[in-house]
């Protein structure tokens, strides 16, 4: 059976006779998009969404012109769409690093408000040489102790991995 043929029967509400139209552009509807799209799960579901629009939009498929071609354009366009999707993705994962960056910054002096705490050294010896509670320090600091807390965590993962230089 022709594609012309078998559309026309879709269309006409004959779903079985979209399996032989499947089955007939599969290999080429793959390579298309496997040459397109690196990752191989995107393959098959790019693959199966363009088979599935296909399917349900055959009644706008205008008899006369090639299948193929109208297949690969919708694939082509889905492509389009995941590559779109996957650079928005990327710079809302880039800008959320960027914000969890600065959120987690070390201490820096001008947001101390506390004459002896000229970097996070003193804030570590505040609390642990000379044993202050976070909450006597944020008094001291104009800070909460929820802040006092975060931030001495942040110093403890930095000396972990090596990151304060010691002066």
């Amino acid at each position: 059976m022709s594609d012309e043929e078998a559309v026309q029967r879709v269309q006409e509400g004959e779903r079985d006779a979209f399996g032989p139209l499947m089955d007939g552009h599969l290999g080429a509807l793959r390579a298309f998009v496997a040459l397109r799209v690196p990752r191989v799960h995107l393959v098959d579901e790019i693959v199966h969404e363009a088979f599935v629009f296909a399917y349900l939009n055959i009644q706008k498929y205008r008899r006369g012109t090639s299948f193929r071609g109208w297949l690969l354009a919708i694939a082509a366009n889905l492509i389009r769409a995941e590559v779109l999707r996957f650079a928005r993705e990327r710079v809302n994962h880039a800008g959320y690093a960027r914000s969890r960056v600065r959120e987690t910054a070390p201490v820096a002096a001008p947001e101390l408000e506390f004459p002896g705490l000229a970097r996070g050294h003193d804030l570590l010896r505040l609390r642990y040489a000379l044993g202050y509670r976070a909450s006597e320090i944020a008094r001291r600091v104009g800070r909460s102790p929820g802040w006092v807390r975060n931030a001495l965590c942040r110093l403890r993962q930095q000396l972990r991995r090596g990151e304060l230089a010691r002066t």
